[in-house]
Order: structure tokens, then sequence, then C-alpha cells
């Protein structure tokens, strides 16, 4: 059996170390300096976030000005080559215009696959052979 001694606590005895009194002043300031430091801490986090998302826009900003000073160096008439050769770096991404066209799907014959009974309609009625001319009114150069 224990005997509980004046300065245990776990058995319920008395502590003569534990105030008497509660400063509520102090816990609140001490409280609101730990939730001070989170919150400036937050703070932090946000204006990085955005600092970030405004580089980011000026680093969109200037490739897209890198493109397109390099597009009008190239309709001014220089080549790849020469402006390479001084030294300046091709734009990473092309200067924005009209969107690419979209390209003609394969033929699902040309992937082993046999064509549906749509694919074949039409197909080779208006086709010349490589390389054969096509004049107006003409016999196609015969």
């Amino acid at each position: 059996m224990r005997s509980t001694a004046v300065g245990d606590t776990r058995s319920g005895g008395y502590d003569r170390r534990m105030p008497t009194e509660v400063n509520t002043d102090a816990v609140k300031a001490a409280a609101k300096a730990i939730f001070d430091k989170r919150v400036e801490a937050v703070v932090q986090i946000a204006q990085a976030h955005q600092n970030k998302l405004d580089a980011d826009a000026a680093a969109t900003a200037a490739e897209r000005e890198h493109a397109a000073a390099w597009a009008a160096g190239l309709r001014e008439g220089w080549t790849e080559a020469e402006l390479k050769g001084m030294n300046l770096v091709p734009p990473g991404r092309k200067a924005p215009g009209r969107p690419a066209r979209k390209r003609a799907a394969r033929s699902s014959a040309a992937n082993g696959a046999a064509p549906s009974g749509n694919a074949a309609v039409g197909a080779g009625a208006d086709q010349q052979p490589a390389g054969a001319a096509h004049e107006p009114g003409g016999d196609g150069g015969q």
C-alpha cells in the first residue's frame, strides 16, 4: 500500500506548489502570443503564395513577349540559324496565333481493321493520283 505524500497529486493529494489563484490576464496574454505567432505564419504563407502567383504570371507574360519578338524577327527576314548565331535563344513556346488545324484521322484500314460501311462511301471519287496536276477545264495535263 502506498502512502500519499504532501506533494503527490496523482492520488488526489494537494500540492502546495500549485497556485491558489489563476491570473486570467496572464493566461490570456500567453495564449494570444501563441495564437498571434500562428496567425503570422499563415499570413507569411499566403504572402509567399501570392508572390509565386505573381511571378508565374510575369513569367508567362515574358514567355509570350519573347515568342512574339522571335516571330517578328523571323517575319523581318532573320533565320533561326542567324538569330542563334548571335547567341539568341529561341522561345520555349510558339508565339500565340491561330490554332493549328486538325489533321485528318487515319482510316481504320491503315490500322488493320476492316473499314466500316460509311468510311468507304465517296472514297476516291474526287482523288487524283499522286503528282497529277488538276487544271480547270483541262484534261489533267494529258
